[in-house]
Order: structure tokens, then sequence, then C-alpha cells
């Protein structure tokens, strides 16, 4: 009788272990899904619009057309 509550009271122990744990991973994964459905569609619409002052072959050209004495530093 007493290794039967034994057994009983390790097993309501393992049981609240594994549901603290069960309730940590949920929480874990909600917060990937809130990350995933609203930051990450947020990221993949942005626009890289800066060219960090770098200019294209057409747009070097154009510049010593209009200003030959124009020093550019080509990289």
């Amino acid at each position: 009788m007493s290794s039967e509550l034994i057994y009983l009271r390790r097993f309501a122990v393992a049981t609240k272990v594994i549901a603290q744990q069960a309730l940590q991973e949920m929480t874990e994964f909600t917060v990937c899904f809130n990350w995933l459905s609203t930051f990450l569609p947020h990221y993949l619409t942005k626009v890289n619009r800066i060219s960090f002052g770098l200019l294209s072959s057409n747009d070097y050209q154009a510049t010593l057309l209009a200003d030959p004495r124009m020093y550019l530093n080509l990289v």
C-alpha cells in the first residue's frame, strides 16, 4: 500500500513538471508565431532605397559628361 502511495506522489510530481514544461513551450511557440505573423511580413515588404552614394556606370558617364573636371573616386 505504501509503495502505491509513493508511486502516485511521484506520478503527480512528474505530471506537474510536464505540464509546466508544456506551458513554457507553448509560450515560446506563441512568441515565435507572433513574430512570424507580424514582424516578418513587415520586414519583407521593406524596399532597399539606399545606394550609399555609389554610382552606376550610366550615372558615372553622365556625371563625367556634365563636368569632366570632377574627380570621382571609383571603387
